[in-house]
């Protein structure tokens, strides 16, 4: 995964929503404040991208998927 450098810090754009997005396919535990150091991106900026774009909450240690289907 590459930081984008020249990405907006405090938008919502598809590349800052693509960052977060492979952070958290790599791990689910990750903390909003690391992937703001690590990515650049504005602590309030990465929450909204996780709980609004991404669709996810938090639950106890875990960002997961809102909608969760009976199976799961």
């Amino acid at each position: 995964m590459s930081i984008v450098q020249d990405a907006p810090k405090m938008q919502q754009v598809p590349k800052n929503v693509q960052i977060a997005n492979d952070m958290f396919k790599e791990d689910r535990r990750q903390i909003i404040r690391h992937i703001a150091e690590t990515t650049y991106i504005h602590a309030t900026t990465v929450y909204r991208i996780v709980s609004g774009d991404l669709g996810m909450k938090r639950v106890s240690a875990h960002w997961v998927p809102r909608m969760l289907k009976y199976e799961e």
